[in-house]
């Protein structure tokens, strides 16, 4: 079987992947951009000195308007839980069985490393 054939052949059948799957170029996200590196990286540590501010008995949506609090006044940062809050729910009710289900592997795997 030539190319040619295997390629016809590959034609007739769908790709079928999960709705979780993502494809990720990880040259074009890793090692690229020096500028941008460092850019993300004082960025990264302005974020985890904000985080340790925040405990982890906190709820997510407490955790979320410590965080806001430090980029955006008040009335944006009620605009933005409210925004975070209607895509939270349209995410929850859209998600099946079978994304649950693999959520949970996921965070079990993570338990057991």
């Amino acid at each position: 079987m030539d190319e040619r054939e295997f390629q016809r052949l590959l034609e007739r059948f769908p790709v079928v992947r999960k709705k979780t799957h993502a494809r990720v170029e990880w040259n074009s996200m890793h090692g690229a951009h020096t500028d941008e590196s460092a850019k993300t990286a004082a960025a990264a540590a302005l974020i985890n000195a904000q985080l340790t501010s925040i405990d982890e008995s906190e709820t997510m949506t407490v955790a979320l308007n410590k965080f806001l609090r430090s980029y955006f006044s008040a009335v944006e940062t009620q605009r933005i839980e409210g925004e975070f809050n209607k895509a939270h729910i349209d995410f929850l009710s859209g998600l099946s069985l079978e994304d649950i289900d693999d959520l949970c592997a996921q965070f079990v795997s993570d338990i057991r490393q």
